[in-house]
This record gives C-alpha cells, sequence and structure tokens, in this order.
C-alpha cells in the first residue's frame, strides 16, 4: 500500500496516493514499519501538491509517534523553508541532523539554509 500510494503520487494522483496511505495506516504493518514513517510520507504527498498546512498536521503527528525519526525534522525544514521561514528550517535542519549524522539530505539542506541566512545577516 505505501509502495502503491507512492507510486500514486509520483504519477500525479495525490488524493489517489493519501487514500493508499491512509488503508496503510489502517492496516496491520510489519515492525519495521512505523507509523511515524507513514505520516512522513502522506506530508510528503501534500507537500508536493503544496498543500502545506495538511503536510505541516501530518509532520507533527509523526514528531508525537517517533520524536526521534530524524526525516520528520527534515521533511518539516523543507517545508518551513518552502515557507520562506529559514530560521525554523535551519533549527530542524539541524535536529535531523543531530538526530542522524548519516543523513545526507538533511547536512545539505542544513548547509544549503545556513548559507542563504548568512547572506541576509
Amino acid at each position: 500500500l505505501v509502495d502503491w500510494g507512492l507510486a500514486l503520487n509520483c504519477a500525479g494522483q495525490p488524493e489517489a496516493a493519501l487514500a493508499k496511505l491512509e488503508a496503510a495506516k489502517r492496516t496491520p504493518r510489519p515492525p519495521t514499519l512505523s507509523a511515524a514513517y507513514l505520516d512522513s510520507q502522506i506530508a510528503e504527498v501534500y507537500g508536493t501538491w503544496k498543500r502545506y498546512p495538511e503536510a505541516m498536521a501530518a509532520l507533527e503527528e509523526a514528531a508525537k509517534l517517533d520524536p526521534n525519526y530524524d526525516m520528520v525534522y527534515y521533511y518539516r525544514g523543507t517545508l518551513l523553508y518552502n515557507e520562506g521561514n529559514a530560521a525554523r528550517a535551519e533549527g530542524d535542519y539541524r535536529r535531523a541532523v543531530q538526530l542522524n549524522p548519516n543523513n545526507d539530505a538533511a547536512r545539505t539542506a542544513l548547509e544549503t539554509v545556513e548559507r542563504a541566512m548568512q547572506g541576509r545577516r
């Protein structure tokens, strides 16, 4: 269901994608598939289609489920940066890197936002 939902999102069908991901949340899942991951993927779909309030709500839910899941902070940082809030994005990217120093996407995003903010100072 998760892969199907992500494929539907890539195919430009966000509502169908969200339906599959929500179905995945209601389905028994293996221990390696966390609820926080599912909510972060729902946020990814919303974010892809610039539905930022819904994306942020899904990420807040993911953070409640697993406050140590680094991708929550990477995705939230990206949303915040896209909304023009570089300072808050920097904090989330930094948190993602602290939780997982091997998160190359978060590390690159942190470096990018730090450079952007230095240019404003």
